[in-house]
């Protein structure tokens, strides 16, 4: 899969601000037309921060926020490479996909 080349990859932290901050709307507004990509490794982020807050559960009921799944080899091998760096105490897996996804598709 390609992505788009004015693609926006989001992490976890960055968007659990704007969410909690009421900002989700800015976001789309300043995305405008470029399409918006969460990997699922931050899509499993945000459900585990979600169960204590409305306002997260508010990123992944996001119409405009796509996320991304992948079996392709070379993201899987770039995820487990940042993985096997970056992950503690299964932290920062968020962290992993969108640095695979940066590395892979540049965006």
């Amino acid at each position: 899969m390609r992505l788009p080349d004015n693609a926006w990859v989001f992490d976890t932290g960055p968007l659990r601000h704007f969410s909690t901050q009421g900002w989700l709307g800015v976001l789309r507004f300043l995305a405008d037309a470029r399409p918006v990509y969460i990997p699922d490794s931050v899509e499993g982020e945000l459900i585990d921060a979600g169960q204590n807050s409305a306002s997260v559960r508010a990123v992944l009921d996001a119409d405009w926020i796509e996320v991304y799944r992948s079996t392709d080899l070379d993201y899987v091998e770039a995820f487990a490479r940042y993985y096997d760096r970056l992950v503690v105490d299964n932290k920062n897996r968020g962290e992993c996909g969108v640095l695979a996804m940066g590395e892979i598709y540049g965006c």
